[in-house]
């Protein structure tokens, strides 16, 4: 443990509080006896303090390590003196220059609260290395410290503590313990009561300190639970999730002494209510566990398999057994299957694995000569499927499906005996014909894996044919040969069946780099003039590309990059240039100088003024009427008519204000919405406001009118209050009531009991009486007012 005592020399850094002792044998060529008192000055000879002289007492010389008894001294404290520079003189021969240094230092728990039956990590940093730091907290004595951060199954005495990576010293009387170094320490509160507590922690030699809370709470019951098991094939990685509830520890079984399998896996430490583990079924005989994602490995404590009958391979066709518990019987022996048993059953589950699904088909894609493929993301960005590969690019091959993630890092290893590609090229010739065979399993072609980790994989295995893209191959004819690949995955590979290796027919040519011009005639004079060809070199590859004119005394150069099928296009500068003077077109590609493609006399043309046409509408979408209680969004719906796609200025003027959005892009035949602001009725009177959207760019310049109307809120409550209510009320009860009954009361009775009756009445009576040239049961009179009546009731139910 530091105690801050140092001896200071000339030269010399203190931390501020430290004590530094200048001694006989810091001094040359003289004598602190010659000396009873000095003065110590700081950096611009300012006088800070008179120091003394004084001889070690025998309890002098027990506390400080380096002193004799009797030995003189001059004992400097830093506790007051701020960072900066000192010097201890008598003005004539003791001159001791020192500095003085502050750092800091900075304590935090990894979690604000715990369990008493948890643990989480202290941190202890600081800028200055080799500390040792006192920790103390109200409410806990030395002892409990011990267990917190020493060692809570082990008694406390001085053996432990010295052989304790964490705690170097324990300090009874002032209730505190020593940490060694700066690092993160685990703090396990088993057992601690439950409270706030804060921690102080000080620099043992100097002033640094800082304090960390943390909340200890009552711990529930302890419980386990599997919450999810992926269900996989033979081969791949399964994830297994596991919940944990008021512990950070646990143990998993999987398999059991009836299928002569088994493996156990320790937690320790688990800092969250649950862990998600993997299991590699690949590995199931050796070292399967680990933990999913960011979590770390940390949490497993350890291990242990019985595959006697599994051995390497992988598991296989089942629904394992899972189960999760405390921890294992006291029994627990690693040699013996039928151990493997948990001391308290918590939960089971079973890992299914399917047997592998086979493997899908082989697909060959190039890749540029000059860009170098070494794992997925490389093949992913830069290769392209195809057939035929053009001399000096790069051969790859992927065996779709192979799935069985778990065995990526153990092929790796081995790759080469289990796939083997074998290209055999035959050269006709007059006699016989010439076959040249090509063979990655006796070293006349070079097969590399690039699929050799987990990351961006997908199922599918990539292989490169190395050997510097082909070019290693003198043998290989780009010309005149036909070709026969046979692509072969060999029966040593865990999911092929034995005796049944699976081969599969390749087609693949080679050919010679070639590159042509478009059948191009004329260029247009003005930036942006554009020219393409054809290839059939590996897409991504650079082509240079250049316009050279003798008659019209310019030169132009420029890029092109082969697209995915196979074309390229580039686009030259000729702004400003004459109209009808002709020129030479160059296009070289970057990997063979050689390969060229040359267009003479093509005509330089005038530039067309069209502008290009754009077809843009604007709509404004927004609720009207609303009254001052509601609001509404006021938005552009902008549409775009044309082919082209356009990048627009949206602007909106509304009640004085202005509202903007601009760069909104809208592809070609399509439309964009852009809500441009919210009205609130509340802020607004009562009326009408007119509104303007206008979208614009240099070539779009549309517009759209709007009036949104406001209404009163209250006014429109009475209204409809009264109205509905007085006139839903008196109308349909009046009108329901007293219409209802009066009309198909009084009109359905007395009409149909009055006009029948003295219809039926009058018009038999009358009939008999003789004929009456007069309406029957009415005069005109009445049936005109009945009319009438019947138009207005009418009327007002349409009202």
């Amino acid at each position: 443990m530091n105690d801050g005592n140092t001896q200071l020399n000339d030269s010399d850094r203190l931390f501020q509080g430290q004590v530094g002792y200048v001694l006989n044998s810091s001094i040359d060529g003289s004598n602190l006896s010659d000396a009873g008192t000095v003065e110590l000055h700081d950096a611009d000879g300012n006088w800070v303090r008179d120091l003394d002289v004084k001889e070690a007492s025998s309890d002098k010389a027990d506390n400080v390590d380096f002193l004799n008894e009797g030995e003189q001294y001059i004992e400097v404290s830093t506790e007051i003196l701020d960072g900066s520079s000192y010097n201890v003189t008598d003005e004539q021969k003791i001159n001791i220059a020192f500095d003085v240094s502050t750092h800091t230092l900075t304590t935090e728990f990894s979690s604000d609260s715990v369990t008493n039956k948890g643990s989480v990590d202290l941190t202890v940093d600081s800028e200055r290395s080799g500390i040792t730091t006192e920790v103390s907290a109200e409410g806990l004595n030395h002892e409990d410290l011990w267990n917190i951060f020493g060692n809570s199954s082990a008694e406390l005495n001085n053996s432990n503590v010295n052989d304790s990576d964490s705690v170097v010293y324990v300090d009874a009387e002032e209730n505190s313990i020593v940490l060694n170094g700066r690092e993160d320490f685990e703090a396990d509160f088993t057992g601690i009561a439950a409270g706030e507590y804060q921690f102080t922690s000080s620099v043992t030699d100097t002033t640094a300190e800082d304090t960390a809370t943390i909340q200890v709470t009552e711990a529930g019951d302890t419980d386990y639970a599997i919450t999810n098991v992926e269900q996989v094939e033979s081969g791949d990685i399964a994830e297994i999730t596991v919940a944990l509830e008021e512990t950070q520890d646990a143990t998993v079984v999987l398999g059991s002494e009836d299928t002569d399998y088994a493996t156990a896996v320790n937690l320790t430490g688990v800092e969250n209510d649950e862990i998600t583990l993997t299991f590699n079924t690949h590995e199931a005989g050796n070292s399967p566990w680990g933990v999913a994602g960011d979590d770390s490995d940390d949490a497993i404590d350890s291990s242990n398999v019985y595959n006697d009958e599994l051995q390497d391979d992988p598991l296989p066709e089942y629904n394992w057994r899972l189960a999760i518990g405390d921890e294992l019987t006291s029994d627990f022996d690693e040699t013996d299957l039928s151990t493997y048993k948990l001391n308290q059953e918590y939960d089971r589950d079973a890992l299914v694995v399917q047997s592998h699904s086979g493997f899908g088909d082989v697909t060959t894609y190039t890749a540029p000569a000059d860009q170098s493929i070494e794992n997925l993301e490389d093949f992913n960005e830069y290769a392209t499927a195809t057939d035929t590969i053009a001399e000096n690019d790069s051969l790859l091959l992927t065996l779709e499906d192979f799935g069985a993630e778990g065995a990526l890092e153990d092929i790796t290893n081995d790759y080469q005996q289990d796939f083997i590609l074998e290209i055999t090229q035959t050269e006709s010739g007059v006699i016989s014909d010439d076959t040249t065979e090509f063979n990655s399993s006796n070293g006349s072609l070079d097969l590399e894996l690039v699929t050799t980790s987990s990351e961006n994989y997908e199922g599918d295995l990539v292989f490169l044919v190395s050997g510097d893209n082909l070019e290693s191959y003198e043998n290989l004819n780009y010309e005149n040969a036909e070709f026969e690949t046979t692509f072969t995955v060999n029966d040593s590979n865990e999911y092929v069946a034995e005796d049944e290796d699976i081969e599969y027919d390749v087609a693949l040519d080679f050919e010679q780099r070639t590159l042509e011009w478009d059948d191009i005639d004329s260029l247009p004079a003005k930036d942006g003039a554009q020219a393409s060809g054809t290839t059939n070199v590996a897409p991504g590859t650079e082509i240079n590309t250049e316009v050279d004119s003798d008659e019209g005394g310019f030169v132009d150069l420029s890029d092109a990059v082969v697209a995915a099928d196979g074309t390229f296009t580039t686009e030259f500068d000729l702004a400003g240039e004459t109209p009808g003077v002709h020129f030479k077109m160059t296009a070289t590609d970057t990997v063979d100088e050689d390969n060229t493609a040359v267009a003479e006399d093509v005509t330089l043309e005038a530039a067309s003024d069209d502008e290009p046409e754009t077809d843009v509408d604007v709509s404004a979408e927004y609720d009207s009427p609303i009254t001052t209680e509601e609001s509404t969004d006021i938005s552009a719906v902008v549409t775009n008519n044309g082919d082209t796609a356009q990048t627009v200025d949206v602007e909106l003027t509304f009640n004085g204000e202005v509202y903007t959005e601009e760069g909104v892009e809208v592809g070609a035949n399509s439309s964009e919405t852009v809500t441009l602001t919210t009205v609130n009725g509340e802020d607004l009177d009562a009326g009408d406001y007119d509104l303007t959207i206008s979208v614009s760019n240099e070539n779009v310049d549309a517009s759209a009118d709007g009036t949104l109307t406001v209404e009163d809120a209250s006014e429109n409550g009475e209204e409809n209050g009264d109205e509905n209510g007085a006139e839903n009320g008196d109308e349909n009860g009046n009108e329901n009531g007293t219409e209802n009954g009066d009309e198909n009361g009084t009109e359905n009775g007395d009409e149909n009991g009055t006009e029948n009756g003295n219809e039926n009445g009058d018009e038999n009576g009358g009939e008999d009486d003789g004929e009456d040239d007069g309406t029957p049961g009415f005069g005109i009179a009445v049936a005109l007012v009945a009319m009438l009546a019947a138009a207005m009731l009418a009327l007002r139910r349409q009202n």
